[in-house]
């Protein structure tokens, strides 16, 4: 099982190229769904 908390870390290594911040931060993150194995989340542009 993939625990949420380490994927949320992982995607704040994420950058926007335009702004440099996180894409957490950003709020660029919707739909943010982990179920056992598998995440899914969809990336938006602000």
């Amino acid at each position: 099982m993939v625990d949420h908390n380490v994927v949320v870390a992982a995607l704040r290594n994420v950058k926007d190229p335009k702004t440099g911040n996180d894409i957490i931060s950003a709020k660029m993150v919707e739909d943010f769904k982990v179920d056992d194995l598998n995440i899914s989340f969809l990336c938006i542009e602000n």
